[in-house]
């Protein structure tokens, strides 16, 4: 089998369940979710991005000068969002009512853990599949075919954690369908009784400080959590805005992204991509030129509270947590292999 990147997969751990796809069509359906979550977001003091020039003058701003802490006070939020996600249960798996919940990172959609690309090699749904469990992925708010909310005080790390607690609630309960809009073809019985015994979180990158958040504070509804592309250590800080290449979403690309307001950011290029996440020798040019087809924005709002999540212990959480990470770091003279974890 080929290497596998960073970008789609890319994990050791996942390489001995990847080598074996299921070569079946899935037994999945689509959802339309409406969630209603609250948080404790946090109101910021930055530059408003409505537009390149501006994105340029965040970069700056946040990327090069010192500045006191930028959070002037606590905002709690609260409302309903409609939230896209896919539920696939193998059609003979022993491993079915276990439920793995996994939450993609930043400039992804739900896709970045089902790609069309490959999906032998790429795509950890067969892969969780062909080794007999449910998965739920789902657009995180503000992506793909979910509600695109504030992209300043409303899509922040506080409230895609209650979200992602939300969902959880609703699949412990068995109440994912009889809550939901199916689209497109209906399913089998088998999902709407279907109620998981055990329920996993997986997280990539910001996906996965969304994932620690939730082991923080709501650690009892998780039996298990793996964690990749993040690790909290003292030196998350340093990645800055400045390394992603970023331009305004609904200038970069009107069609796609008019639909984001300000504060919607995305990598302006192929190449920006291929810096923060691959190294030349170890990826299919054709993967990273899927991940450009089909990048999505991030906001204002998660690039600040990003590490909003990070020393807080989750002491609720009693089931065994894996990590696995590459050096990820725009370093400051650090050597990536010096990071203190």
């Amino acid at each position: 089998m080929k290497s596998l990147t960073n970008l789609l997969i890319g994990l050791s751990v996942l390489a001995p369940a990847l080598a074996t796809p299921t070569g079946l069509a899935k037994n999945c359906v689509q959802l339309q979710i409406p969630v209603t979550a609250s948080a404790n977001n946090t109101r910021y003091n930055s530059v408003k991005v409505e537009s390149n020039i501006d994105l340029v003058d965040y970069v700056w701003d946040t990327s090069t000068w010192s500045h006191a802490n930028r959070s002037s006070e606590v905002l709690p939020v609260h409302g309903t969002y409609s939230i896209n996600a896919q539920l696939c249960i193998p059609g003979d798996g022993k491993k079915s009512d276990i439920l793995q919940i996994a939450t993609h990172g930043f400039g992804f959609d739900k896709r970045y853990w089902d790609p069309e690309l490959k999906p032998e090699e790429y795509s950890y749904v067969d892969a969780a599949l062909a080794k007999g469990y449910s998965i739920l992925t789902y657009d995180r708010l503000g992506i793909g075919k979910s509600t695109k909310a504030d992209g300043y005080n409303a899509v922040q790390l506080g409230l895609q954690v209650g979200i992602l607690k939300e969902l959880t609630i609703l699949a412990r309960k068995g109440k994912l369908l009889e809550s939901s809009k199916v689209l497109g073809k209906r399913p089998e019985k088998s999902f709407s009784s279907y109620k998981p015994k055990k329920v996993v979180h997986i997280g990539h990158s910001f996906g996965s400080a969304t994932t620690g958040g939730l082991l923080s504070l709501h650690g009892n509804l998780s039996d298990g959590a793996i964690l990749t592309g993040f690790l909290p250590n003292n030196q998350n800080g340093k990645v800055g805005a400045n390394a992603f290449g970023f331009e305004f979403a609904r200038q970069h690309d009107p069609r796609r992204f008019g639909d984001r307001s300000g504060g919607y950011v995305v990598q302006a290029s192929l190449s920006n991509i291929q810096q923060i996440f691959l190294k030349k020798g170890s990826f299919e040019v054709e993967a990273l030129e899927y991940a450009e087809r089909n990048k999505q924005t991030g906001t204002v709002g998660e690039l600040f509270s990003r590490d909003a999540a990070l020393g807080k212990p989750a002491t609720e959480f009693k089931g065994p947590l894996q990590v696995s990470h590459h050096f990820f770091c725009d370093c400051n003279e650090i050597p990536a292999n010096m990071l203190t974890h």
